[in-house]
């Protein structure tokens, strides 16, 4: 039996270009290190997510938009200032978000910029409906951790 070879991540830089504009929102997926075990979707933690979230923004790094906790990974539709950047941000989020939580972040994160309102709305409902998909809860609605951030326009 031939063994599987495996794909060799490539390494994200998280940088926006110069002609992207900052209002972009951006969908960004934090990870834990192991898969499957439940490190985000406690009520102790998923309280440190939003606080970590409702800091940075007061901060002015971010606008928070959706926020939604998975056992092992984080999903959020957020825009971030330029004058912190995407990278400086992820590294930001997990540094406050896991001070003294023994949280174990996978390298990196995935983040991808919106172009277009169907982008938009296409990740809002992939975010809302991933516990759904999981077997986690019957409809959206019954997952307690998400936030919607109500915004103007």
């Amino acid at each position: 039996m031939a063994l599987m070879s495996f794909y060799k991540r490539k390494w994200l830089r998280h940088t926006r270009p110069s002609w992207v504009d900052e209002s972009d929102p951006v969908f960004i997926t934090f990870v834990g290190k192991i898969r499957r075990v439940n490190q985000f979707a406690s009520p102790e933690c998923w309280k440190s997510i939003v606080d970590t979230i409702d800091y940075l923004e007061k901060q002015k790094i971010c606008i928070p938009m959706l926020l939604l906790a998975m056992p092992d990974h984080i999903h959020m539709l957020i825009m971030v200032s330029s004058n912190v950047g995407i990278r400086k941000f992820i590294l930001k989020f997990k540094r406050v978000c896991g001070y003294g939580r023994g949280i174990q972040w996978q390298r990196g994160a995935f983040d991808h910029r919106i172009r277009n309102k169907d982008s938009y709305v296409e990740k809002w409902e992939y975010i809302l409906l991933n516990p759904v998909r999981a077997g986690l809860v019957t409809h959206q609605n019954f997952w307690p951790y998400v936030k919607i951030w109500k915004r103007d326009g």
